[in-house]
C-alpha cells in the first residue's frame, strides 16, 4: 500500500509542478505566499524544481517512519492541488 501511495505522490508532484508552470505561463500567479519568495529569488523553473524534488526527498528519507494515514493525506491533499490547477487551467482556456 505504501508503495503505491509513494508512487502517487511522486506523480502528483509532477503534475502540480507542471500545472503550476502552465498556470503562470498563462498569466496566472502562484497562491503560495513561500513558493512566490522562491520563485522570485531562484525563478519559476528552478524553483519548482528544486522545492519538488526537496519534498520528495525528505518523505522519501523518512518514508519507512511515515504512517499509512500520512501518505494517504499528503495524496488526497495534493490531489485537491493538482485538481484546483486543472479547473484554473480550464477557466484560463474559456477566457481565450
Amino acid at each position: 500500500m505504501e508503495m503505491i501511495l509513494m508512487f502517487l505522490f511522486i506523480a502528483l508532484q509532477v503534475a502540480d509542478a507542471a500545472t503550476t508552470y502552465i498556470i503562470l505561463k498563462g498569466g496566472g500567479r502562484e497562491l503560495n505566499p513561500f513558493m512566490q519568495v522562491v520563485m522570485n529569488f531562484l525563478g519559476v523553473v528552478p524553483a519548482l524544481v528544486v522545492m519538488k524534488l526537496l519534498v520528495v526527498a525528505v518523505f522519501m528519507f523518512y518514508s519507512e517512519a511515515i504512517p499509512t494515514w500520512v501518505w494517504l493525506l499528503m495524496v488526497a491533499i495534493y490531489a485537491v492541488v493538482v485538481a484546483n490547477n486543472l479547473r484554473a487551467i480550464s477557466d484560463m482556456d474559456k477566457l481565450k
